[in-house]
């Protein structure tokens, strides 16, 4: 075994530990800064009445920004005004009203 492996074999473990560490770091650092980057802000979100648009209302909704949700399907949209309420009330603690966190606008 020439020297280069064998020191190569003694530095990966180090190696991978600090890059795991970092990425533990960096997501704690991107919580932090999305927990309070977006309270009370207005967010408005087209197509939340399914898929992609449902979880970012949801995700939104958890890191206190209020909603306007827009969508073809406006039965569906109160169901997901409801979740970011629950959503909004888990992460603060408390009873949240869902026209508090989330405005409907359905199809005119």
């Amino acid at each position: 075994m020439s020297s280069y492996a064998y020191v190569l074999g003694l530095l990966c473990p180090f190696m991978a530990l600090a890059v795991i560490l970092r990425r533990v770091w960096r997501r704690a650092h991107v919580e932090k800064l999305l927990a309070t980057r977006f309270q009370g802000k207005v967010v408005w979100i087209t197509g939340a009445s399914s898929g992609i648009g449902r979880a970012l209302a949801i995700a939104f909704a958890s890191k206190g920004a209020k909603l306007v949700l827009s969508a073809r399907r406006e039965g569906e949209l109160h169901a997901v005004a409801e979740e970011c309420a629950a959503a909004a009330s888990r992460a603060c603690g408390a009873a949240v009203d869902a026209s508090a966190v989330a405005k409907v606008h359905g199809p005119s």
